[in-house]
C-alpha cells in the first residue's frame, strides 16, 4: 500500500529546535488514548505522526522501520515519522475508503500550542472530503448505523437507523432477526454500511460477539456510544430543524418505530448534525423496508465477485470493475455501486431499466453522443453538498455551469431518438430536463454565473469575478489598469534611457520586492554608471540584478495598495455569489416572497386571502377560477390576517399578532404557504416595522415558504434586492414587489381603484384620497392633507439611503439609513425571541399580558432612543 519506501520518496526534514521539541512532546503526552485514533500533525509544508502511529505508518506505508526518527532525547523522546502531502493524501485514503479499524485526526498549531481541527471516520468523511477527492472520484456514499437490540420472548427485535451525509437521507427500521444476525448483515450489505454505533457493554454477551463478527466480516467500523446517547428524548423537535418539509409526516413516521428511536438518537448525537445550521432543512427521513430489494449477505457477494476487493488481479476480476464503463465524475460509479447491491423485486420497475438499456444497445449513436456530453459533467452531487455547506469558491460554481451549459446538448441527443422507447425517454430523462432548464430553473443559475464571473480569465486558469458585474469593482480594475499602463510607460523609457532591449534586456518582474527591473551580469557592466547614480540595487545574483528607482517604487506600492483592495472586494462578492448560488431551489415563479403595497380598498386582502382559497380548494380536488394553474402541494396554509381586538378572550391586538405570528414562525416549513395582511398595527410605527423587517427576513432566510405579504410599511419593499439586516453581503433572495393599482385623476384628483395586482412597488400614498373616496367631509380631508405635507416621511427612492443623497421633498428626519433598520431588525429578531420563550401555556391571561406588555414597553423604549439620536446627529 502506498510508496514501498522512503528513498523512493525522500521523507520531508523534520525541524523543530530542541525548545519546540520539548513544547509538543509535552503537549502529545497530554493527548487521551485512543488505540484506533491515528493522529497527524500539520507542520505546513508537511505532516509528522508520533508514538505508536509513527510506527503504524512506518510498518504499513513506506514498509521499513528506518523512516522512523526520534523526537527529543532520553525517556521523554518518542518516535516520529514525517509524511509529505502526497503521501497524506494516499494515507488518508486507505483509513478512511479501505479500512474497517481506524479513525483519523488532524491537528494544527506550533509548540506546546495544538488544536483538533478536523476528525473523520469511514462513516464520516465529510472534514476530509477535499483531500480524499482531490484526485479522484468519490465511488461510493458512506452510511453509518445506529443499531439497538431488544429481547423479549426469546426474540430479538432490531432498531436500526442509518444516515448518508452526502445523499442527506435519514432512515429508519425495526424487524425481528435471528441469532446469527441475518438481516443486519443484509442491510449492511444494501447500505454500504462504513460504521456502526452500538451501546456500550461492560461485559461482552455471545450475541453482541456475534453482531461483532458479522461487522468484521462487512469490513464495518464498530464505534461504541454511552447507553444514555440511545434515547429519543427532543427527537421530534431535532428532526424538526433538520428534514424538509413539515413536521407532521415526521411524527407520523416516527409513532410507527419504538426501538430505532434511540438508535437515530444516538446517530443525531454522534454525527453533531445540529451543530451544523447548512444541514437545517436538507434532510429526508424515510422508512426502510428489507422487503424493497434482493437480500444478499457478505458471504454472496464475496462467491459472486459482486464489488472489488484489494486482492483482485485486475479490475475485471469483479462484477462492478466488468461492468463499470461510467464516464460521468464520481455520480456513475455510485449509482452502479448501489444498483448492485441493491438488486430489484418490482418486476415493472426491472423491464423499465431493461428497455432503456435495450434503446441504448439498438443506438450506438445516442450511446455514443451520450458519452461524450457525460465525460464534461462534473461531480454534481459533492459540488451542490459543498455549497450547502458554504464552503465552496468560484471553481466548483465555474464547474456546476460547465455542466449545466451540457444539458441542452444531452437533451438534443435524446430527442433524435426514433426507436421503440420514444415515450420511455421522455418520461424518464426528457420532461425532466424540460422542466429544469427553464427560465425558472436552470437557466436563472447560467445567467448569474454569466453576468457575474469573467469567463474569458479561465482559459488563463484564473477564477474572478467579473469587472462589470459590479460598479465599485469596476472602478477598482480601471484604476488598476491605469497604474499597470503607467508602470509598463516607464519600463519602456528606462530601457530607452539604457539603451536596451525591452524585455530581452531590461525585464520587469514581480516578486519579493513588489515591482522591480531586472537586468543580466552582462548588461549590468554596460550600464554600471548610471545603475549606481540613478537607481537603487535591491540584489545581485548569478540570474542578474534587480534594480529599481522612486517612480517605479511608488507606482508599485500604489499598484499593491489597489490589487489588495480589490482581491478584498471581490472576495466580498464570491461569497455573496456563493450564497446566492446555494439559495436555487424548486419554487412556483422567479419570486416567492411576494409583498404587495398600494391603497386601502384596493383589493390587497382579496387578493391575497383568495391565493389561499384557491391553493385549498384545488387540493380539496375542484375546479378554480382561472383558464389554468400550476400549483405546488402546500402542507399547510397559514393567515394572519385583520387587526381587529380579541375583548372577549382578553387578548389585545398586539397580542393576537404576535400569537399568530409564533404560530407561522414555530410551525411554518417551506412546503407551506403563508399569508400576512396588515402585521405591525397593534403596536407604534417604528417598532411595529421593525417587527414587520425581522419577520419578512426570517420568513425568507429560515422558514422558505412562499408568502404573500400585504403592508402599509412602504419602506418594507427594501427588501427586494436588498441585503440582510445582520450580514450586509449576504443578498436577499426570492423577494418581490407587487402593488394594487389605483389611478388619480390629475384635475378632479378622483380616485378609482382599478383592481389589478401589477408589478413593483406603490410609489404614493393613497390614504388621503381613500378618506375622499369614501365621503369624508372636505373641512377632514384639507386639513389631513396639510398635516401631510408636514409629516411626510416617506420616499421610494430614498427608503435605505446607501448615500448621503436627499431626495427633494422628503423629510431628512425620515430618511431610514440601512444601519438604522439593520439595528431596528436587531432589536426585533430580540423581541421575537424573548416572546418565543414566554410559557405562556402555563400562565394565565392576566400573567402572559403583563409579561408581553413589559417586553412591548422595552421595545418602544429602545425605538424612541434610536429615533432621537437619529434625530440628534441629523439635526
Amino acid at each position: 500500500m502506498g510508496e514501498p519506501s522512503p528513498d523512493q520518496n525522500k521523507l520531508p526534514e523534520l525541524k523543530l529546535d530542541a525548545k519546540q521539541a520539548q513544547g509538543f512532546i509535552t503537549f502529545f503526552k497530554t493527548l487521551p488514548k485512543d488505540s484506533r485514533a491515528v493522529r497527524f500533525f500539520d507542520r505546513r509544508d508537511y505532516y509528522t505522526a508520533h508514538g505508536e502511529n509513527a510506527t503504524f505508518i512506518a510498518r504499513t506505508y513506506y514498509h521499513t522501520l528506518t523512516a522512523l526518527r526520534q523526537l527529543g532525547s532520553g525517556p521523554d523522546g518518542i518516535s516520529s515519522v514525517s509524511i509529505s502531502k502526497n503521501m497524506f493524501e494516499t494515507i488518508a485514503r486507505d483509513i478512511l475508503l479501505e479500512r474497517a479499524d481506524r479513525t483519523l485526526e488532524l491537528y494544527e498549531g506550533s509548540g506546546s500550542n495544538w488544536r483538533l481541527s478536523k476528525t473523520g471516520t469511514p462513516g464520516n468523511i465529510g472534514s476530509f472530503e477535499d483531500v480524499l477527492f482531490a484526485n479522484n472520484d468519490m465511488q461510493d456514499s458512506p452510511v453509518i448505523i445506529s443499531v439497538s437490540l431488544n429481547y423479549h420472548d426469546n426474540q430479538c427485535t432490531v432498531g436500526l437507523s442509518y444516515i448518508d451525509m452526502t445523499k442527506r437521507i435519514l432512515g429508519l427500521a425495526e424487524f425481528l432477526d435471528d441469532s446469527q444476525f441475518t438481516n443486519v448483515e443484509v442491510v449492511l450489505v444494501a447500505l454500504g454500511c462504513k460504521e456502526c454505533l452500538l451501546p456500550l457493554e461492560s461485559g461482552k454477551s455471545t450475541a453482541t460477539r456475534t453482531l461483532h463478527d458479522a461487522l468484521t466480516r462487512c469490513a464495518v467500523l464498530l464505534t461504541e456510544r454511552k447507553k444514555t446517547e440511545f434515547r429519543s428524548r427532543d427527537l421530534v423537535q431535532d428532526l424538526g430543524r433538520l428534514v424538509r418539509g413539515s413536521i407532521e409526516p415526521v411524527r407520523d413516521l416516527l409513532s410507527e418505530f419504538e426501538h430505532a428511536l434511540g438508535a437515530l438518537g444516538a446517530l443525531l448525537s454522534y454525527t453533531d448534525l445540529l451543530a451544523d445550521e447548512s444541514s437545517y432543512g436538507n434532510y429526508v427521513l424515510q422508512k426502510y423496508n428489507l422487503d424493497s430489494y434482493m437480500r444478499l449477505d457478505s458471504a454472496a457477494m464475496r462467491a459472486l465477485n459482486v464489488l472489488e476487493s484489494k486482492t483482485d488481479a485486475n479490475k475485471n476480476f469483479s462484477l462492478f470493475g466488468l461492468m463499470n464503463r461510467t464516464c460521468t465524475a464520481g455520480m456513475g460509479k455510485r449509482l452502479l455501486n448501489r444498483w448492485l447491491k441493491q438488486p430489484l423485486l418490482d418486476v415493472d420497475e426491472i423491464n423499465c431499466r431493461l428497455d432503456l438499456v435495450q434503446a441504448f444497445v439498438e443506438d450506438p449513436m445516442l450511446c455514443q453522443d451520450l458519452r461524450q456530453h457525460l465525460k464534461r459533467i462534473s461531480d454534481i452531487e459533492r459540488l451542490i453538498h459543498s455549497l450547502e455547506r458554504r464552503k465552496a469558491s468560484l471553481p466548483p460554481i465555474v464547474k456546476l455551469y460547465q455542466s449545466s451549459i451540457r444539458i441542452p446538448y444531452i437533451k438534443d441527443s435524446l430527442e433524435r431518438h426514433e426507436g421503440q422507447f420514444v415515450q420511455l425517454i421522455k418520461r424518464k430523462y426528457l420532461d425532466p430536463i424540460e422542466y429544469w432548464t427553464n427560465d425558472n430553473h436552470l437557466n436563472k443559475f447560467i445567467a448569474l454565473v454569466e453576468s457575474s464571473v469573467d469567463l474569458e480569465q479561465l482559459e488563463n486558469g484564473e477564477y474572478m469575478i467579473s469587472p462589470n458585474y459590479d460598479e465599485h469593482l469596476a472602478e477598482l480594475k480601471n484604476e488598476l489598469n491605469a497604474v499597470e499602463h503607467q508602470i509598463h510607460c516607464l519600463h519602456k523609457k528606462i530601457a530607452s534611457d539604457l539603451d536596451l532591449p525591452l524585455d530581452k534586456g531590461l525585464k520587469l518582474e514581480k516578486g519579493q520586492f513588489g515591482h522591480v527591473f531586472r537586468i543580466t551580469k552582462k548588461e549590468e557592466q554596460k550600464v554600471r554608471r548610471k545603475l549606481t547614480t540613478q537607481f537603487v540595487v535591491l540584489e545581485t545574483r548569478k540570474d542578474g540584478v534587480k534594480f529599481t528607482n522612486s517612480k517605479l517604487k511608488k507606482l508599485g506600492e500604489e499598484y499593491q495598495k489597489l490589487f489588495h483592495e480589490y482581491s478584498e472586494f471581490q472576495q466580498e462578492l464570491v461569497n455573496r455569489v456563493v450564497e446566492t448560488t446555494a439559495t436555487f431551489s424548486e419554487v412556483r415563479g422567479t419570486s416567492w416572497f411576494q409583498i404587495i403595497t398600494g391603497p386601502n380598498m384596493g383589493g390587497k386582502s382579496t387578493f391575497i386571502r383568495q391565493v389561499g382559497v384557491n391553493v385549498l380548494m384545488a387540493q380539496v380536488g375542484c375546479f378554480i377560477p382561472c383558464d389554468r394553474a400550476s400549483i405546488s402541494v402546500r402542507d399547510c396554509i397559514f393567515a394572519r390576517v385583520g387587526a381587529g381586538d380579541c375583548q372577549l378572550r382578553g387578548v389585545s391586538t398586539f397580542m393576537q399578532e404576535m400569537l399568530e405570528t409564533a404560530s407561522i414562525l414555530k410551525g411554518a416549513s417551506d412546503r407551506s404557504l403563508i399569508i400576512v395582511d396588515e402585521l405591525g398595527r397593534g403596536t407604534s410605527t417604528y417598532d411595529g416595522f421593525g417587527l414587520a423587517w425581522a419577520i419578512c427576513e426570517h420568513l425568507v432566510e429560515v422558514t422558505k415558504a412562499p408568502t404573500l405579504f400585504a403592508t402599509h410599511f412602504h419602506e418594507l419593499t427594501a427588501l427586494a434586492g436588498g441585503s440582510v439586516a445582520h450580514e450586509p453581503h449576504k443578498p436577499i433572495v426570492g423577494v418581490a414587489n407587487y402593488h394594487v393599482s389605483a389611478h388619480i385623476d390629475s384635475t378632479t384628483r378622483k380616485l378609482t381603484m382599478l383592481y389589478k395586482v401589477e408589478e413593483g412597488a406603490c410609489d404614493q400614498s393613497f390614504g388621503i384620497h381613500v378618506a375622499e373616496f369614501a365621503n369624508f367631509p372636505e373641512c377632514v380631508v384639507k386639513l389631513a392633507r396639510e398635516k401631510a405635507a408636514e409629516l411626510e416621511d416617506f420616499s421610494p427612492t430614498a427608503v435605505i439611503s446607501q448615500d448621503k443623497k436627499e431626495e427633494v421633498g422628503s423629510k431628512r428626519k425620515g430618511i431610514l439609513s440601512s444601519d438604522d433598520v439593520a439595528k431596528g431588525a436587531s432589536r426585533a429578531r430580540r423581541f421575537l425571541e424573548e416572546f418565543s420563550t414566554l410559557p405562556l401555556d402555563q400562565m394565565d391571561a392576566k400573567q402572559a399580558l403583563e409579561h408581553v406588555g413589559e417586553l412591548r414597553n422595552d421595545l418602544q423604549k429602545d425605538a424612541l432612543r434610536t429615533i432621537c439620536t437619529r434625530d440628534c446627529k441629523h439635526d
